[in-house]
């Protein structure tokens, strides 16, 4: 008995943990500025913050605010070449992004 307790337990904090995971997952796309970044990087390959704002006629610096929160969480990559950072979409995605991005974008 106490092993079923114990049991039903680790399922909870599993599922606990699963629903965090999503809902930090689904945090990164829940912005239309991160959403047309991410279909023009999908589309057009690597590019730096001026010619995103450039593209999506967004202000500067909104585009550097979500390009660096999109790569502080691992979907953007960088690369300096000076004088300009580059970004692009990470090679290395955790599972649930990675599925969105293929899949949704």
């Amino acid at each position: 008995m106490r092993n079923k307790v114990i049991d039903e337990q680790i399922k909870r904090m599993n599922l606990f943990k699963k629903e965090k995971e999503l809902i930090k997952t689904l945090r990164i796309f829940n912005n239309k500025h991160r959403l047309a970044i991410l279909v023009f990087l999908k589309e057009k390959g690597e590019k730096s913050v001026g010619q995103i704002a450039d593209h999506l006629e967004v202000p500067f610096n909104t585009v550097s605010k979500n390009l660096l929160y999109l790569a502080r969480v691992g979907v953007l990559s960088r690369r300096y070449d000076t004088p300009f950072i580059l970004y692009k979409i990470s090679t290395s995605l955790p599972k649930h992004e990675s599925i969105i991005i293929r899949e949704l974008i």
